[in-house]
């Protein structure tokens, strides 16, 4: 019953993204790609009154290159109430987003927070498809950092966490 439902949404969006303002026909199919890939993203469609906003944020974060955040409906909430409230165009917030250096330190900076240290590219390829989050502690915040052996190995390693 979930797919048909599923299927259902699914056809009633594409349907909808045919009569849209997306500028092109590859930016049209990759929004399609999008859908069906994620029911999440349907459902942030459906929630806007007004369709454009949400195909806005969208295209937003398409032309800034943030491949997972286009999916994720907190980005594209917070790129769409921004674009409402600052009256600034798609591409300039694209372009804005790109120049800082992605959507999370645009985010950052947008909210006056402290974007921190920016890691080597070395060791930011550790991190699950490259991608961290640098964030201050809040005074609530108590982390405590660890050392330790490899028994195996031999090697040392740190690691941080919130438990004593």
């Amino acid at each position: 019953m979930k797919r048909i439902i599923f299927f259902i949404k699914l056809l009633l969006f594409s349907i909808g993204l045919s009569f849209a303002q997306l500028p092109s026909c590859e930016i049209k199919s990759v929004c399609e790609n999008d859908l069906l890939k994620n029911e999440d993203l349907i459902d942030f469609f459906q929630s806007k009154k007004n369709n454009n906003e949400a195909q806005d944020a969208w295209h937003t974060l398409y032309l800034a290159s943030e491949t997972d955040y286009r999916i994720n409906r907190d980005a594209l909430t917070e790129v769409s109430d921004y674009l409402i409230s600052s009256s600034k165009s798609v591409e300039n917030l694209a372009s804005e987003i790109k120049s800082v250096g992605g959507f999370t330190k645009w985010k950052l900076a947008n909210k006056g927070g402290k974007i921190g240290p920016v890691l080597d590219d070395a060791i930011a390829a550790t991190f699950t498809k490259g991608k961290y989050i640098n964030r201050q502690l809040t005074k609530a915040e108590t982390f405590y950092k660890y050392h330790g052996v490899n028994n195996r190995t031999g090697r040392k390693y740190t690691w941080f966490t919130n438990k004593k």
